[in-house]
Order: structure tokens, then sequence, then C-alpha cells
């Protein structure tokens, strides 16, 4: 997934200069902790986000630009939040995919989209994820729908709290009965785990979810893990399916994304 803060979640809801802090603070520490999961693990934003307002008719880039202007600031992690937004040049460049009003529509009728993280968001091959900041009611929703000209109809997956990134991650957790090789028990080929640690867990955080089951894909070979517990899974090799529905999808996802390190990926977000 490609990883965004919302620009459309901060609409004026800071009470006073100290509740703008608090809110930032948090929106951030969330963006920083869900680059974990993300496309190259980095994140990204629309340049106007700058020009949101935080509170009475202060604006995102008014706000932080009065921080790095007071010499008795002392605090150091909005310091580095301003210079990490206004300051910072993107790997890649976040750009509009929509030029004209009516080319993408949300579906919950809550303004204008176009020149936002959304516009950005729906050419992503991986899909997309959105940080927001709270008390909004952009907040609330943990999914976005969108319906694209262009690009067709998208969901983008929405969260506001470092919770929020732990509920997404994945995790691996070796299951013993998976050896090194391919083995028979009771007449039944158990699948063999032949990766390190490492590997299985990079293939694991740049594999693609298709309903409850996640596929992997390492130096030509195919891993499928299964969740044991709540958002753990182990994982065996595999050999896909022709006849298989959820096989068949997997297959044309990674093959599209052709090996390039995604983050997590959501089948249904693309």
């Amino acid at each position: 997934m490609k990883l965004y803060l919302n620009d459309l979640s901060i609409n004026g809801q800071c009470k006073d200069k100290q509740d703008a802090i608090i809110l930032l603070k948090q929106m951030t520490k969330t963006f920083v902790e869900a680059k974990q999961i993300a496309e190259n693990e980095d994140g990204y934003f629309h340049d106007s986000i700058l020009e949101r307002i935080l509170y009475q008719d202060i604006t995102l880039k008014h706000f932080l630009t009065a921080i790095l202007q007071d010499a008795e600031a002392n605090d150091k992690d909005i310091k580095r939040i301003c210079h990490s937004i206004i300051f910072r040049k993107p790997k890649k460049s976040v750009e509009n995919s929509h030029c004209e009003p009516g080319e993408i529509i949300n579906a919950h009728g809550w303004g204008e989209v176009n020149n936002t993280c959304f516009d950005c968001a729906c050419n992503s091959k991986a899909g997309a994820l959105f940080v927001s900041m709270e008390n909004n009611s952009l907040s609330a929703y943990n999914k976005f729908q969108i319906d694209s000209t262009k690009y067709g109809k998208k969901i983008i997956y929405n969260i506001h709290k470092s919770e929020d990134v732990q509920n997404l991650m994945w995790h691996y957790e070796h299951n013993p009965k998976h050896g090194v090789k391919d083995k028979v028990v009771n007449n039944k080929v158990e699948s063999g785990m032949p990766l390190s640690i490492d590997k299985i867990r990079y293939t694991l955080r740049n594999g693609v979810m298709v309903k409850d089951k996640i596929y992997g894909h390492y130096d030509d070979c195919i891993y499928k893990f299964h969740c044991h517990e709540k958002n753990k899974y182990h994982a065996f090799s595999y050999t896909l399916k022709d006849n298989d529905v959820d096989d068949n999808l997997a297959k044309e996802i990674l093959n599209n994304l052709d090996g390039e390190r995604m983050g997590q990926v959501f089948s249904e977000c693309i």
C-alpha cells in the first residue's frame, strides 16, 4: 500500500495551539509507524495539506513556520514535524491523477476530492492507506470508497492512531510441522518452509492478502500464509492452482506488482 497523510482530515478541529500540537504529534507518530507496512517503507502527502486550517484561520504552513521561527520553542518532536513536512522532498512526486471536476467522486458525500491525497491515491497499483487527524468526521471511517473515471472504484484504508497500525500489521510465527523440506506424514504431504526467518518476514511484509490468506513471492517461489492467531501467520511453500479463484487473483496481483517492494497489499483495495 502507498501511505499518505490525509489532508482533508485537517479541517479546523483544533481548539488552540496546544491542541494542534497534540493532534499533529499523534497523527505523525501514527504515520511514521505505518511506514513499516507501506510501499518502500515510506509515506507521502499532497502539497495541499499545507493550506489546511488547524484552528481559527491558522493554516498548517503558517503554524509550522511560526514554530520554526520561535527561538523559545524547545519541543524537538514538533520541530521535527515542521522540517519533515515543510522541507521534505519525497523520493517520488505526488501528483494529481485527475484534472476535471467530476472525474473522481467520493461515496460519502463530504465534498470535492480533486487536488487532495484521494486524487493521488487512485492510481496506486498496490492500494492506499491514509492516516487521518483525530477529532474529525473522517477519522471515524476505517475505509473510504472512491469512484474514478480513470481507475474505477477504489477502497482506501484509513487509520488515525498507533493501535490501528498494530491491528493491520502481519506477524510471522513458525509452525514446527513445516520443516525445511516437504515431507509425507500419514500419507499427506506437509509443505516445507526453506526460507530463513528474515526472508520469510520480508516476504510476508510485502505479501498480498486475498480473503483471509496471504500470498508472498521470493526467488521465483510462492509462499502461502495462514493465520493461526490474530495477525499471526505461519507459512509454507505453495504451488498456485489454475482452478482456484483466490489463487488466480493472487497470481494476477503478484504479476502486476512484478517483484516491487509494495508493503502489505489487500486485494480489496486494488
